[in-house]
């Protein structure tokens, strides 16, 4: 049985991942793995559940935070508890990689691989209902809606520039061009809140865009989600504050709340902007008003 199934995802970082894969092979040279290049959005996803489906032990997702999730949903799908995941972080963000400890420096990452330290982590699993049906996901690092969720969908548009800089762009334009906050029903834990709210993150880990900490206690292991959501504020107050979220001192401030819960159903007067590991899990065209996230405890295997 083949011991690992690596995939590459050489649209990463926008195509700076492809540079990586001889020097990869070379530090990874030890390991018996078959090596396979995605050729389009969710063929990650397929080839990890293949993977996972024929036994294999390992699946190593090469690229960003989107190319880790679509790895996890391949595994997770299948349901197959023997199967780990490795990550050998290329994207713009690598936020989950970060979360886990693992090198920035890909051939770093690729020789933690070697080490074969295993643990076990929780995920995030969000299901909304659109006009065409019923959408789910699983997440490992970062979800939001709202005003974080539009600079996602902004980010996509930010040509020249790379990595946290491209995020930190698109957050002063979505600032600037953007947001009206949509009224929201939320149950956190069956507790009620009911207001106008800008933005809204359930996350796993600490770090979201590369450099945004806005969640800054978030622990992957401890069975809890953790949670951010603001007030809605005036662009003036929205540029000091971004700031305050690169550093994670952003809830010190009246119109933050940090939180932590297991279960959170959002309903909105609008359609939502959704994003799931910095992939948009719903766009405005999606109509998507009704959501409902939920912690899995201890569902991924993980060799950080």
């Amino acid at each position: 049985m083949t011991r690992a199934v690596i995939i590459l995802n050489p649209a990463a970082n926008h195509t700076r991942a492809s540079a990586l894969w001889p020097r990869l092979r070379k530090t990874l040279s030890g390991l018996e793995a078959d090596w396979v290049e995605t050729e389009q959005p969710g063929h990650a996803m397929r080839l990890a559940a293949e993977a996972a489906r024929s036994g294999c032990p390992l699946v190593v997702a090469v690229g960003g935070d989107g190319t880790v999730n679509e790895v996890v949903n391949g595994v997770l799908s299948v349901g197959a508890p023997g199967t780990a995941i490795g990550v050998i972080p290329s994207g713009s963000g690598n936020d989950f990689s970060f979360s886990l400890g693992l090198p920035a420096q890909p051939e770093a990452a690729a020789r933690r691989l070697l080490e074969g330290r295993l643990r076990t982590v929780d995920v995030g699993h969000v299901q909304g209902e659109i006009p065409q049906g019923r959408r789910a996901r699983y997440y490992v690092n970062g979800f939001g809606i709202g005003f974080d969720a539009a600079v996602a969908i902004e980010s996509n548009k930010v040509r020249g520039v790379h990595g946290f800089l491209r995020y930190l762009v698109a957050a002063l334009r979505t600032m600037l061009f953007y947001y009206h906050a949509p009224h929201m029903q939320v149950l956190i834990d069956g507790r009620p809140v009911t207001k106008p709210i800008l933005m809204f993150s359930i996350n796993n880990g600490r770090r979201i865009g590369g450099g945004f900490f806005l969640t800054p206690q978030a622990v992957p292991d401890d069975g809890w989600l953790d949670l951010c959501y603001a007030d809605p504020v005036s662009q003036v107050t929205m540029l000091r504050l971004i700031p305050e979220a690169m550093r994670g001192t952003h809830g010190r401030f009246p119109c933050f709340r940090l939180e932590r819960a297991r279960h959170v159903t959002i309903q909105a007067d609008r359609a939502l902007p959704v994003y799931a590991d910095g992939e948009i899990f719903a766009d405005y065209d999606d109509d998507l008003r009704c959501l409902e996230v939920r912690v899995v405890p201890g569902a991924l295997r993980v060799i950080a």
